[in-house]
């Protein structure tokens, strides 16, 4: 593979999920507010020397932007483009509106909690290429006993690609969301500083959580592949899968958006981004 980062980066994550997890303190929960509260919204223009940053995130439908950069697609359109992984949506979100790079990439809902970000520094966001559905990628764990019409405390990544997933579950199921506690974790998924702040580490050290909603290799891993978790090997004794994406695969749409001050004046750019990536 030409792209030794990346691969380095799907190893470290495939080892992450066959260890047992070493827990350590309590879990780091945050609290929820509008993304114009937690970045700094003075815009700087974008930077244009040198390659461009394109965020990807770890995510199966992200194949085609990786594909587009070691094969030599995005060359071959004028393109120079750097790939950076960005499970931390709002720090992507502050590196956008610092100008290190023009391009937002998120759900749809990832895409609306970050307007008013944009909008507070004097721009906008402008949608230009879906990159996906989830199909069975994105799912709700139960703790034993536990399912979506009794769960009560749910923990979930702030920002992330399942607030409007989980939303849509509870809402479909005749909840009121003032009744869930929903409790926020700053990422998507394991990392390896045991700092207990992605949905696994949370739904393994604190036994209060009835549900976590995380993707497919996480939940796999919590339920011991799938079917009930044995409490070994980084499971969680009792834990199901109960529900995912594949049931409600209209829910989470993945997409790349682009400040619009730098739409207006680098349209050819775009033009070639979303053939690149359409080739």
């Amino acid at each position: 593979m030409k792209n030794p980062s990346f691969s380095s980066r799907i190893v470290v994550v495939a080892a992450l999920l066959v260890t047992t997890i070493a827990l350590h303190g309590q879990v780091k929960y945050v609290q929820l507010k509008p993304m114009s509260q937690v970045v700094s919204t003075s815009l700087k223009p974008v930077r244009t020397s040198g390659a461009i940053t394109l965020p990807t995130i770890t995510w199966g439908g992200d194949i085609a932007t990786v594909y587009a950069e070691i094969n030599g697609i995005f060359k071959q359109n004028g393109l120079d483009f750097t790939l950076k992984n960005e499970d931390n949506f709002k720090d992507q979100v502050q590196r956008c509106i610092n100008g290190e790079t023009p391009y937002l990439r998120g759900t749809k809902g990832m895409i609306k909690m970050a307007s008013d970000a944009f909008k507070a520094a004097g721009t906008e966001l402008v949608e230009i290429y879906q990159i996906s559905y989830s199909n069975g990628d994105d799912a709700v764990v139960f703790r034993s006993g536990k399912n979506i019409n009794n769960a009560r405390n749910v923990a979930l990544q702030l920002y992330g690609p399942h607030m409007d997933y989980a939303a849509n579950l509870f809402t479909s199921a005749k909840r009121k969301l003032e009744d869930i506690n929903f409790k926020y974790l700053e990422e998507l998924t394991l990392n390896d500083n045991g700092t207990n702040n992605n949905p696994v580490e949370a739904f393994i050290a604190d036994a209060t959580l009835d549900a976590v909603f995380c993707i497919i290799p996480d939940a796999l891993n919590l339920t011991s592949g799938g079917t009930t978790g044995t409490g070994s090997e980084g499971s969680v004794k009792g834990a199901r899968i109960g529900l995912t994406t594949k049931s409600a695969n209209r829910i989470i749409a993945d997409v790349y958006a682009v400040r619009k001050d730098y739409f207006d004046t680098h349209r050819d750019e775009i033009q070639q981004l979303t053939l690149a990536l359409m080739q």
